[in-house]
């Protein structure tokens, strides 16, 4: 359990970004609540993030808790701070329409920045043009990268971490096997077994962080820098980012109503190192 003095400290970084200024004619209260909300607008406190209570916010900025709590409630009537009784104050998982227009205007380029060198693999990493969804924006069809959250276990899951937590086992906070967590690897080795009719051992498996470090991990395997890679047109972004990035010689291979086109990818490039291609879940597929 953390102490009010570590709290402090956990949230000193915020409250050195809210200045007051005492001789302004700039009530308090409007003084806290501009500095908060562009905090907010320009992503340093994203959303969901936990905001310093009312009482400490008032002790570091040597104000009154009332002029706090009047700039917190013009924040939370605006739409940007969602208050939970007994669980504090947060940043609004969605933020107003209007704000977020006013977020996305372009910020100008300071003349007077410093050039980042970059090498040449962050240069064309840093010019793929992706776009990636977030899971507070409109679910649309086909999105990419959005769970099932309706069917999630929270309860169940939430029940087995505190069943950890409470142990206070020196092992969770630890780096662990660098391949993944033992019991999950033979876990889903099983699973491949039985689901899917893939034989493999665990130690064949590899638990990452997601499907983009995966593609990236198995590119710098597979590929050295000037290799040819079938890529199914159109496909996935990501995995286009993932070639570039690695200096992969990207063949754009059409796709039929079977997946990418093998015949048409003979006839661009007859001897890729790489065929990178989401397979089909149908019917067909599904039963062999």
């Amino acid at each position: 359990m953390q102490t009010a003095s570590s709290q402090k400290r956990a949230h000193q970084p915020v409250v050195t970004l809210v200045p007051i200024d005492a001789s302004s004619d700039i009530t308090l209260h409007e003084q806290i609540y501009r500095a908060l909300r562009d905090l907010i607008l320009k992503g340093t406190l994203p959303t969901g993030a936990r905001i310093p209570s009312s009482r400490m916010l008032s002790d570091e900025l040597r104000v009154s808790r009332n002029t706090v709590l009047t700039a917190f409630e013009k924040l939370a009537s605006e739409g940007f701070l969602d208050s939970r009784v007994g669980g504090g104050t947060y940043v609004a998982p969605v933020l107003p329409d209007e704000a977020l227009s006013i977020a996305s205007r372009p910020v100008p380029r300071q003349t007077n920045e410093v050039s980042l060198a970059m090498s040449k693999r962050g240069k064309v990493l840093s010019g793929a043009d992706v776009e990636w969804a977030t899971l507070h924006r409109r679910a649309v069809p086909f999105r990419l990268g959005a769970p099932a959250v309706d069917v999630f276990p929270f309860d169940l899951w939430g029940r087995i971490t505190a069943k950890l937590l409470r142990r206070r086992s020196p092992q969770i906070f630890g780096y662990g096997e660098p391949a993944g967590y033992p019991r999950l690897r033979r876990a889903v080795a099983s699973y491949l077994v039985s689901a899917r009719g893939v034989r493999c051992e665990p130690e064949q498996v590899f638990i990452v962080e997601g499907s983009q470090v995966a593609l990236d991990l198995t590119v710098r395997l597979l590929l050295d820098p000037g290799d040819s890679a079938w890529l199914e047109e159109p496909g996935y972004p990501g995995a286009r980012a993932v070639l570039q990035g690695n200096g992969a010689s990207i063949v754009p291979v059409p796709v039929d109503a079977q997946g990418i086109s093998i015949t048409t990818g003979k006839r661009l490039d007859d001897k890729p190192r790489l065929i990178m291609s989401r397979p089909l879940i149908n019917s067909h597929s599904a039963s062999r």
